[in-house]
C-alpha cells in the first residue's frame, strides 16, 4: 500500500543528488576512509524482522 499523505503538496528542490550526498558523507563525515574492517561483508544481522 502506498502513502499517498504527500499527494498534492508542492515539490521542494534541495539542490543536492542522493549522489552527491554520499559522496560529501564519504569524504566529510568519514574522512575519506571506509575500510572493509568498519562495514563487513555478511548477512547475519543486517535486517531485523519487528513485531
Amino acid at each position: 500500500m502506498m502513502n499517498r499523505d504527500f499527494r498534492g503538496l508542492p515539490f521542494t528542490t534541495v539542490g543536492v543528488t542522493y549522489q552527491q550526498a554520499l559522496a560529501g558523507y564519504l569524504t566529510e563525515g568519514l574522512g575519506g576512509t571506509v575500510t572493509a574492517a568498519d562495514y563487513p561483508e555478511g548477512g547475519a544481522g543486517r535486517i531485523t524482522r519487528v513485531g
